[in-house]
């Protein structure tokens, strides 16, 4: 074999390894605990409470931090990926690192979040055992009918063709009904602390045929809470709280493919490696009793409660296929990101199409972005970024008129 030949068998059997020793961690097969299951961990015995498992928040937990610059080109950015965010998105962006990059991002999205806050401050005092309210009629009709909101940031430092970084995202949501006196909150945290590394496979003349490969080893880490106020089979006021976390190991892989000279077609699978996360935390129960004088009062219900909860989750294989064309003569790069593709993933989620645009202008010092995608709801993007002596600046927003939620991310990036 000639020495570049050899490079790429090293490449590729240095990938090869990485997988297998980290398979070696792993805990072998993804467990998903279905929901309406989740009692058979409660030690072995059936359990009437109802807080929901958290496999019935999957879809909240594959949702990915996007930078602002990615939220502003409608999160299409698989075949991009050429700042750091490539961490996340496609770590085999990575190996065009150049010689180091710093970048923070940071932002939060919410619906009717004037509302919000009340809300949150009002079921964290109710679920405290405040008195302020008279009985739990008063609780559920001082809240709103419907509340969602969401924060997400991510920090990452490359250096070459690496880079290691982290990135957070959490969502609260809160309904009411006071009709039917039920209310309910629920969190989510999903936190990773990645380590990226990254490799050209081989390379032709004029970049026409560039292949590169890139790993994420990832520590994963799930907080979350579920807090419930109804009424039972006897149609006794329950007032139900789960809280639990855990964590885990998982690795990802992404492809980079230049086509042409204008056209690159990006891969990334999330969890080709995943350990189980075991959950643990307690279930408190508490049921509302009136005296003989008709006073009420709240009393905790321990054949129900459980201060040893535990729960496993299996994390989704997930892929995405990306593609994205360069026109120089407009300065203009169009991207476009499959996410949930079958031949790739494992996951029961629908499909969902990304779809962006960014516009270089005044010798790349300003940049102008637009895009789309629907999950549960259509959102439309836009953003903007002005880059100057390596230093930028990026602000990007999202809209979903169906579900009335608002987004808005801010981004700083330093190349050295």
């Amino acid at each position: 074999m000639d020495r570049s030949k050899n490079h790429t068998y090293f490449r590729i059997m240095t990938l090869v390894l990485a997988m297998l020793v980290f398979s070696f961690f792993s805990s072998g097969p993804a467990e998903i605990i279905m929901p309406g299951t989740f009692s058979e961990h409660l030690s072995g015995e059936e359990n009437t409470a109802r807080a929901a498992p958290i496999d019935d928040f999957a879809a909240g937990l594959n949702n990915r931090s996007m930078s602002a610059r990615v939220l502003g080109m409608g999160g299409a950015f698989t075949a991009v990926a050429d700042d750091s965010a490539a961490l996340i998105y496609n770590p085999a962006g990575l190996a065009d690192n150049g010689t180091g990059a710093l970048m923070f991002s940071g932002g939060a999205g919410a619906e009717e979040i004037s509302e919000f806050r009340r809300h949150l401050e009002t079921g964290e005092d109710f679920l405290a055992g405040d008195d302020d309210f008279d009985s739990p009629e008063d609780f559920v009709e001082d809240l709103p009918e419907s509340v969602s909101a969401a924060a997400e940031g991510l920090a990452a430092i490359g250096l070459a063709t690496s880079a290691v970084g982290g990135d957070l995202r959490a969502e609260i949501s809160g309904h009411a009904d006071a009709d039917d006196v039920e209310a309910d909150i629920n969190y989510l945290s999903n936190s990773n602390v990645r380590l990226g590394l990254s490799s050209k496979i081989f390379r032709v003349p004029a970049e026409v045929g560039t292949a590169t490969y890139g790993i994420n080893l990832r520590y994963n880490r799930i907080d979350a809470g579920n807090y419930e106020l109804y009424q039972d089979d006897d149609e006794k006021y329950v007032r139900e709280s789960l809280e639990r976390d855990g964590s885990g190991l998982a690795m990802d892989g992404g492809l980079l493919l230049q086509l042409t000279p204008m056209v690159q077609m990006g891969v990334m699978v999330d969890n080709i490696l995943a350990q189980d996360i075991e959950l643990s935390g307690s279930r408190e129960v508490y049921e509302y009793s009136y005296d003989n004088d008709s006073n009420g009062s709240w009393e905790k219900d321990d054949e129900r409660s459980d201060p040893n909860y535990t729960e496993n989750y299996g994390p989704s294989r997930r892929g995405r296929i990306g593609l994205a064309a360069r026109v120089p003569v407009i300065g203009t790069t169009f991207a476009l990101d499959l996410e949930n593709a079958s031949v790739l993933s494992d996951t029961d989620e629908d499909p969902v199409l990304y779809m962006g645009a960014e516009n270089e202008m005044i010798f790349d010092t300003i940049r102008l972005r637009a895009g789309t995608y629907s999950r549960e709801n259509r959102v439309f993007t836009a953003g903007a970024g002005i880059n100057l002596a390596g230093a930028s600046v990026d602000i990007g927003a999202g809209h979903s008129p169906g579900g009335n939620f608002t987004s808005l991310q801010v981004q700083l990036g330093l190349g050295f």
